[in-house]
């Protein structure tokens, strides 16, 4: 059924396809002229670029649409569908073996763009899976390594990537068991129960593919990958004025691990200057915290799910209360960052920690809620002694000093804190505007305020949020 619904989008399309194959549903090779007003739409400056180079008529690329929860990269290995629509690595013997010519030019995922929807980079490490960037339409992907692959490292099997958001979970626990059996009845899945946040995302994933087309529901990021032609020219000298776009959009995506050392000195500095002893493991939270509030795209914190941008979210929460009848706002979170000063508040929870590679584990006795006082006071002190200025770095508008002069941290717990230096769950509700929103949409249900996510989390806004 998903197959039937976006075949009819490719009718009016003019390809590059012999007439005679069959079309594939899922990829389509375009030339520039047949795709240019869709990149316009959604990256208006790289289309004007490539507007005025010289292309020849062989000059193409391919429209690659993923159904939700699809791995676009697995283990560093892009995954296309072959012309059966199975999706395989790039290098499989099933796969046409022009388009492996035409996008396996490098290692991992070819140059390319979101046009619609967005996917979602993640790294698998020692068994621990952590978010690391949610790209949205207009985003340019796979350029790090493409400008300059002799000195990039990160062409690896760390490296994963999913169609919407992969650790999207709801708020309120899933564990009933008659719940969850209903919908593998009605719905066709076959996911167990839920144990833990991140289980949720595979369950979403066979929603949105098995039930999600009977209910007219298709799902789907569109990519287009830029294929080997396009990457032959970049030397070309009509071809700079591209290259140099695409170095600047590099440059501009690399901005907070540029200034990753400047941080880290304020932040020691900091530490040593107040003479504090924190655990390391609270002291690569506290610093994480502070990136997540840099308003770059590398890390992310969670957010109030409002759209279907990152996924079906609608589906999902219909599916929620009319089959698994869940007592609770059918609350959804998905990994996000600050974009603007005006954006959603984000959350970083203790019990879904988004710290990238490795970190020490906090002390086995320490309860999350004080873990979260020690957090509060680290962050507190450093704060302070940024808003000191003792670097002078009143002029860098991204320094610490002035990122946290605005910012706004707000800590909270399921439990009554006695000596009032943490805020309850329930009082959320009153500082997030999103969540308000999503609240009114669903009246007869509750906030669920006992969440484990909300058992120790931290909120990160700016004050002129409104």
């Amino acid at each position: 059924m998903f197959i039937e619904a976006i075949t009819s989008n490719l009718k009016n399309s003019v390809t590059l396809r012999n007439s005679e194959d069959p079309p594939n549903p899922y990829l389509e090779p375009v030339r520039w002229k047949n795709i240019s007003y869709r990149v316009r739409r959604v990256n208006p400056e790289l289309a004007n670029i490539i507007d005025m180079l010289s292309l020849e008529e062989g000059y193409a690329g391919y429209i690659v649409r993923y159904p939700f929860g699809q791995k676009i990269l697995e283990k560093g290995v892009l995954q296309i569908p072959n012309p059966s629509g199975e999706f395989l690595s790039i290098h499989h013997p099933n796969q046409d073996s022009s388009i492996q010519k035409d996008l396996a030019y490098i290692r991992g995922m070819p140059v390319g763009l979101v046009l619609s929807k967005s996917i979602e980079m993640f790294l698998s490490i020692n068994g621990r899976e952590t978010p690391f960037s949610i790209m949205g339409q207009g985003k340019i992907f796979g350029i790090w390594a493409f400008l300059n692959r002799d000195i990039s490292c990160e062409r690896g099997n760390m490296w994963h990537i999913t169609s919407g958001a992969r650790s999207l979970f709801m708020l309120p626990k899933l564990t009933d068991s008659a719940s969850h059996k209903r919908l593998q009845r009605y719905c066709g899945i076959v996911a167990p129960v839920p144990k833990t946040f991140s289980s949720h995302g595979s369950i979403f994933t066979e929603l949105a593919q098995k039930h999600g087309p009977r209910e007219n529901v298709h799902w789907s990021a569109e990519l287009l990958f830029f294929s080997a032609p396009w990457v032959r020219r970049q030397k070309d000298p009509l071809w700079q004025a591209l290259r140099l776009f695409l170095y600047q959009s590099a440059w501009d995506s690399t901005a907070y691990l540029r200034n990753q050392f400047i941080y880290d000195v304020e932040l020691y500095a900091a530490i040593e200057n107040n003479n504090l002893k924190p655990d390391p493991y609270l002291v690569d939270t506290a610093r994480h915290v502070l990136s997540l509030a840099t308003r770059t795209q590398t890390g992310t914190g969670f957010g109030v799910a409002m759209n279907d941008d990152a996924a079906p979210i609608s589906f999902l929460q219909k599916i929620y209360l009319d089959i698994y009848d869940l007592p609770y706002a059918p609350t959804l979170m998905q990994p996000t960052y600050i974009q603007n000063p005006n954006h959603q508040p984000i959350y970083y929870s203790l019990h879904v920690p988004t710290l990238g590679g490795y970190s020490p584990k906090g002390r086995k006795l320490a309860s999350k809620k004080y873990n979260l006082k020690e957090l509060k006071y680290i962050l507190q002190k450093t704060i302070k002694a940024f808003s000191e200025n003792s670097f002078e770095l009143h002029e860098s508008p991204v320094s610490l000093y002035n990122i946290t002069k605005n910012l706004s941290i707000r800590y909270f717990h399921t439990e009554e804190d006695s000596f009032g230096e943490i805020e309850h769950a329930r009082k959320i509700i009153d500082s997030d505007p999103q969540l308000q929103a999503h609240l009114n949409n669903h009246p007869i249900h509750d906030f669920c305020e006992t969440s484990l996510f909300l058992c120790g989390v931290i909120q990160l806004s700016f004050n002129n949020f409104k």
